[in-house]
């Protein structure tokens, strides 16, 4: 997963940060997490979207 990868190697501003994530729905919610669980974001300083999922149609 690109996006992950590129968040796991970001180097991230040192004291307290907000962070905005949107777009399909796997590929947030793993950023979402990486942040929270490895990096220590906490989860209030985190938007968090997941839009759609891949697959899904859209309801009508």
């Amino acid at each position: 997963m690109y996006r992950l990868d590129a968040v796991r190697r970001a180097s991230l501003p040192s004291g307290r940060f907000y962070t905005w994530v949107a777009g399909e729905s796997r590929p947030a919610t793993a950023v979402r997490r990486h942040l929270v669980n490895d990096r220590g974001v906490p989860k209030r300083d985190i938007s968090f979207f997941g839009y759609w999922r891949l697959g899904r149609s859209a309801p009508g």
